[in-house]
């Protein structure tokens, strides 16, 4: 039992570790398993919403260059309103 306990302590720090590494600068690798258990199966999907993530971080995403927009208008807004 405590074999198995360590052994599923050991893949979840593993998966804390890739959580904690996400970052735009960051390309996370992807571990080829041949493990079909739920915490692969989470870390796979961990793996895939950081892609997700970093494409809408991307500069020249739609969302992201709306987000650029907005915040330029909220900048001279702020601007005009320290202005007078």
């Amino acid at each position: 039992m405590f074999f198995l306990i360590k052994h599923i302590a050991g893949q979840l720090y593993k998966l804390q570790d890739k959580v904690d590494a996400i970052s735009p600068n960051n390309t996370l690798e992807l571990e080829p398993t041949v493990d079909s258990s739920a915490i692969a199966v989470l870390s796979l999907k961990v793996h895939n919403m950081a892609e997700r993530i970093k494409s809408l971080l991307d500069e020249n995403h739609p969302v992201a260059l709306g987000f650029n927009k907005d915040l330029d208008q909220l900048s001279i807004l702020i601007d005009e309103l320290l202005t007078y």
